[in-house]
Parts: structure tokens; sequence; C-alpha cells
């Protein structure tokens, strides 16, 4: 079977001009952008308009080198190109005229494009694409004034910077701003989306358990090779939280300049204490390239030594010539770490949320869970570096305000105010701030303080069966205090009235001491009392809700020796799981 086209570029090859190096990298940025059912035409359309070609020459211009690009950088620039493709498409709808994108960015036109940007976002309902169509518009309205400064043509320098004061003017109000506040509406009460703490744990247990096993065959076939050079990527993407692009696409030059470059500073080593020593030892360090394009963000990601064995594994068994250290036994190309994540996650057993095991979730999970810690301004820059963004970014929109921080720090400091005391912590940490200090009795919370002060210290040591026993030791450092003083004054023999005193305050403290562990002996629930506990609560305990303040006391009247706070105390413990038996 003849090839016809082939035929006949050869015949019409003496005929035709060379395509230059530009034209050339056009034609084929192009050719390689694929027709879809959802947006049809749309790839003929952007090849066929001489604004839409400019703007993409300066996406092909901005990439550099063929030899500097990353793998999905022509991909993403086509996704911008086909972006504006569809905005001149519906512009092509709504006026049903056939102009190209040059006729439309002039001041007569403005309001046309932003009502066609409007409505192409809420067809789509996505907010973000209002906010990106506004950075592709302002730089294509650049570039008709430019094309026109270029021709030497005023009329279309005048059409171009007419559009661009319209849109100084007019677009935040319009556009931008409506879609912010809509894109932060949908943020407010969303339940957040991080990893489980057990399933990580678990998922890094069977992985470190399969390397093992998976790298001891000596001859793997590919699909075992392949399994191996997963696992390793997500175990490393998954201990630095690192995106997972920044990965999979580290080439094997990477790897074997990390293990030359092995030097340290004699004298920043000096300065480490012995168990940051142990891990500089331990640890190697690959800068690999960030996500950022306009500045290059220089990233680091850290290998343990077990993902280091495994990295000179799958060094060792490659069949392959390919650059990347994850690449395909097939090509050159490297192995798609998103598919890969959610391989692994699926394999592993016992997960409960795999699909929350992402890399966006787990960056979130690290900005979130670093709240505990108490880090310094720079400390903070060092992680925000470490996931390559600045601090702003950080707080704003990887980290989630956890409810549960927001329930017991931020409501310290609303208590203490609401009660007049929040003069008597000036200068303090919210750490500092005692909650017996600021107890509301209403709460069921601020209860147990209640009970403690009514019963002592046998309400709560007395609450639930789930609760265990605990040694009491309050005045242990009180004992060793005087236990010193003895000593000094014994070393004085003229000093005979002072150590009788120390003797009679030893007494004292022996006698409060023996008196104080009497009291806190617990008090079990019988099986008499369980049974009325559970026929007369059975329905709020099935239903999962508090009783009231009126029923409990009722129930106290019934159980003689049980506080309300003993009783209220026991129903919390059920219904927040910590009691599975009663």
């Amino acid at each position: 079977m003849k090839n016809y086209c082939r035929d006949a570029k050869m015949m019409l090859s003496p005929f035709l001009k060379k395509l230059n190096e530009e034209d050339a990298s056009l034609e084929a940025f192009f050719a390689g952008m694929k027709e879809t059912t959802a947006n049809p035409g749309i790839p003929i359309l952007c090849k066929n308009d001489q604004l839409i070609q400019e703007f993409a020459k300066s996406m092909i211009h901005r990439l550099g080198e063929e030899s500097e690009q990353r793998v999905k950088d022509l991909d993403n620039a086509r996704t911008k190109v086909r972006t504006v493709g569809r905005l001149l498409k519906r512009l092509h709808q709504d006026t049903e005229v056939l102009s190209p994108l040059s006729e439309f960015i002039n001041g007569r036109n403005f309001l046309k494009v932003v009502d066609a940007t409007k409505s192409l976002a809420l067809e789509c309902d996505s907010p973000q694409l209002a906010l990106t169509l506004g950075h592709y518009i302002k730089h294509i309205a650049l570039l008709k004034g430019s094309i026109g400064i270029q021709e030497e043509n005023t009329q279309i320098v005048n059409e171009a910077r007419d559009f661009k004061e319209l849109f100084s003017a007019h677009w935040n109000n319009r556009v931008s701003s409506v879609a912010k506040r809509r894109q932060k509406m949908r943020h407010i009460n969303k339940p957040a989306r991080v990893p489980l703490t057990s399933d990580l744990i678990k998922l890094k247990e069977w992985m470190e358990k399969e390397l093992k096993l998976i790298t001891n065959i000596q001859n793997p076939t590919r699909s075992e090779w392949e399994r191996t050079a997963r696992m390793t990527m997500v175990r490393i993407v998954m201990f630095n939280k690192r995106r997972i692009a920044e990965v999979s696409e580290m080439k094997v030059s990477d790897f074997l300049q990390a293990e030359q470059n092995d030097e340290m500073d004699s004298e920043i080593y000096n300065s480490l204490d012995m168990s940051e020593k142990i891990l500089s030892k331990r640890m190697k360090v690959i800068e690999v390239r960030g996500k950022s394009t306009r500045g290059l963000r220089k990233v680091c990601v850290l290998l343990t030594p077990d993902m280091i064995d495994a990295l000179k594994y799958l060094q060792r068994t490659q069949n392959s010539t390919s650059q990347f250290l994850f690449c395909r036994q097939s090509d050159n190309t490297p192995i798609d770490g998103c598919t890969a994540m959610r391989i692994i996650a699926k394999e592993c057993p016992g997960l409960q949320e795999p699909s929350r095991i992402r890399t966006r979730e787990m960056r979130r999970y690290l900005a979130t869970t670093t709240q505990i810690l108490d880090m310094s301004g720079a400390e903070l820059k060092m992680v925000a570096d470490h996931m390559g963004h600045n601090v702003n970014i950080h707080t704003d929109v990887y980290r989630l305000q956890s409810s549960i921080i927001e329930k017991t720090k931020v409501a310290r400091v609303l208590m203490a105010m609401e009660n007049g005391n929040i003069s008597k912590y000036q200068g303090q940490n919210l750490q500092d701030i005692s909650l017996e200090d600021i107890a509301d009795p209403i709460s069921f919370e601020d209860c147990w303080s209640e009970g403690a002060k009514e019963t002592g210290t046998e309400a709560v040591l007395s609450t639930s069966e789930g609760i265990t026993d605990e040694e009491v030791d309050s005045d242990l450092e009180e004992h060793t205090l005087e236990q010193t003083v003895e000593d000094q004054v014994a070393d004085n023999d003229d000093n005979e009235g002072t150590m009788s005193l120390v003797r009679h305050l030893k007494r004292k403290n022996e006698t409060q001491t023996n008196a104080q562990t009497a009291k806190i002996k617990r008090m079990r629930w019988t099986d008499q009392e369980n049974d009325v506990f559970r026929k007369y609560l059975s329905s709020n305990i099935s239903q999962k809700t508090m009783p009231s303040g009126d029923k409990l006391h009722k129930l106290s009247e019934k159980l003689p020796g049980r506080t309300v706070a003993q009783i209220r105390t026991k129903i919390h413990n059920i219904l927040s799981g910590k009691l599975k038996k009663y």
C-alpha cells in the first residue's frame, strides 16, 4: 500500500521553502497537540491563529534548550496554548463571528473577552481557570503590541494599549476578585484530606520489608525491576515529602555525583552534636531541580541507607542506558510517579485510606503537623525551603489550621478572657495558661476539674475501666530538696536545732504522702453499678449523645458513691472509644 502523503511531500520538497529552526519547533509543538472529544478543533484553531502562534513561540523560548527542559515542560506549554484556544472558540460561539484573536484584543471588544472568560470558568466550574486566563490574556496583549511595533503599525499598537488600560482598570473587579472569593469560599468547612499517620507507618514498614526481599534477586525480570523502581521512588517521596516529579526525574548522574561529593566542611562538622554527626554520616543529599520555571529553585532529596542500597541495586541491574534512575525499560522516559504511588498504595495491605496517600496531601501533612513544634522563623524557613516554596506559601496554602489546635490552644485564650483572667498571664505562652484556673463548669472537659475539686484525686482515678493506674510521685522533687538540705546541714555539728526542724518536716511530709496515697485508691465499677448505668443510659449510648444534667443527677442518686463528674467522664470515654467494655 502506497503512502500518498509521503510521496507528495517528496515531490513538492524542491519547491517548498525550507523551514528555519524556530518554525520547525513550532510545527512540532502543534503536531504534539492532541484532539479531544470535549473540545474538538482546538489544535487547528491554535495553529492557524497568528497571535496564538506568537504566544506559543514565547512559551517555547521560555523553556530554553531541549537538554534543559523537564519531561513534561512541553506538555505544560501545550496546555497553556490550548486554554487560549478554548477562549477563542468561546468568543466565536458568543459573537458568531470567526475572527482571529487579534480582533478581540482591542478596547471595543474588551467586555466580550470578560464575558467569555467568566462563562468558560462557570461552565467548567473552575475559578482557577478564570485567574489563569487573566495572566495569559495580559501576556497576549503585550505580544500584540510588540507585533505592531515590529511592523510599524500604529493601529495595532493603539489597540493593544487601549486593551491593556481597560484590563488594568476592570479585570480585577470583574473577574479576578470574584474568582478568588469563590475559590476561598469552597475551602470553608472543607474536610482536611491529609493521610492518616497509621497508614503512613504501615506503608513505610511494608515497603522496607518488600525492598529487602526484592533486592536479593540477582537477575530481576522487567516487571520485577519496575516494581522495585516504583517502590523505591515512593519510599523516597514519602520520606522527603517531595513533589513526585522532582523524584521521578532524578538522573543517574545526580546520584553518582552525590556519591562522589561526600565531603563536609570540618568547621561545620565539629559544631554539630553527636546525633547530628551520626545523621550526616548516614544520610546523603541529592540536589535536584524544583518545580519553579521562573527562577530555577534548587531542592534537596535526603537518602537514608536503605534508599541508597535500593538505588544502587536499580543502577546495577538496569538493562537500558537511560539517563533517569527510575526509567521504563522499554524507552528513555521516566516512570510516571503518580501512577506508581497509586499502585504501591493499593498493593499495601491494611491501609484505611490509601486514596489519601498522594504527594500534595503528604506535603499538607508535613506543613500541618509541624505546627506542634515551636519553631523559630529560621527553622520554619528551612522546612519551607526543603518543600520548595517560601514561608507564605507554606503557611497560607499547604498548612491547614487544625480544628484540634483551634479547640485547645485558642480556646484557652477565649475562656481566660471570658472569665476576666487574661491579665494574670501577661508575658506568658499559651501553654502556661492552666485549664484549672480558667475552667468553665458548663462544659464536660471542665467538669473534670470540678469533680476533682469536689471529690479530690479520687474522682480522677475512678473515672472508667479504660484508664490505667499510675504511680504517684508528686512529692518526689520536694523530698529530694529536703534530703539535700539535710545532707548539707549534717556537715555542721552546731546546727542541732536546724536538724530537728528538718526531721520534723520530713515526718510531716511522710504523713501527708501516706494520707494522699490512701486517698487515691482507685474504685472500680461493680457489676451492679454497670447494670444500672447501661439500663438508664442505653438510649444515649446507642445514639452517641451526652445526657442532660438532670438525667445525670437522677442517675447519681441511683448510684451511691458515684458523683456526676464520674458518671459524665465514663460516658465521654465510651463515646470517644476509650472504653470498649462497660
